[in-house]
């Protein structure tokens, strides 16, 4: 079969698709410390929020950041990682669509044999402004791991409603390894005004809260 490469950001990269078109990334493609992988695209203020695809055998973030955000009422821009490998995200790393408008935001879509989110790293849809919906957030894989203050999770932070959350994985494993942040899967609508969203774990083998 097919095989793919690995992609490596690290040390505050920052992949951003902006509003509209759309970034693929190749599994071929290895950053470089401290550098950008893409650019924004389009103008969020006109038009949708566009895609960012990346396939590839691994995933590896440091201190990095994959977010699309869109303005005005254009749908958000979504979020779609498949790799045949791990997803590893630590050091504060964040994969996120955000809606600042009162169009609704993109969906987070993870494909990958196994996720683990360490030391305060996040997966997560939002809307902070205007009033649009987030989108959903909808994770595959064998085995999670969510660590050390890490999330996943959907927010709404004006009167917007929150996105749902789904999870289809064998292993789950959230533990918070002596971290004062909160450490988890959730939806939360943080003013009060929208609804939280739907959580679904759907899970064949272990579940772990410690």
């Amino acid at each position: 079969g097919l095989k793919f490469g690995n992609v490596t950001l690290s040390n505050t990269a920052k992949l951003d698709g902006g509003g509209g078109g759309e970034t693929v990334i190749p599994g071929e493609i290895l950053t470089t410390r401290g550098k950008a992988l893409g650019s924004p695209s389009g103008d969020p203020r006109s038009s949708g929020g566009g895609r960012i695809f990346i396939k590839a055998g691994r995933l590896v973030m440091d201190h990095s950041a994959i977010y699309h955000t869109t303005e005005a009422d254009g749908h958000g821009g979504k979020i779609d990682l498949q790799l045949s490998e791990d997803l590893t995200a630590q050091n504060g790393s964040q994969i996120v669509a955000t809606a600042l408008g009162s169009g609704e935001g993109g969906n987070v879509t993870i494909e990958a044999d196994r996720l683990t989110l360490s030391d305060r790293s996040f997966v997560e849809s939002s809307t902070a402004d205007g009033g649009g919906r987030a989108g959903a957030v909808l994770v595959s894989a064998r085995r999670i791991e969510v660590l050390g203050g890490s999330q996943i999770g959907s927010d709404s932070f004006n009167s917007g409603d929150t996105g749902d959350l789904r999870l289809n994985v064998s292993e789950l494993l959230v533990e918070s390894l002596g971290s004062p942040l909160e450490t988890g899967i959730s939806t939360t609508s943080w003013l009060g005004e929208g609804k939280a969203g739907n959580v679904k774990v759907e899970a064949v083998g272990k579940i772990e809260i410690l």
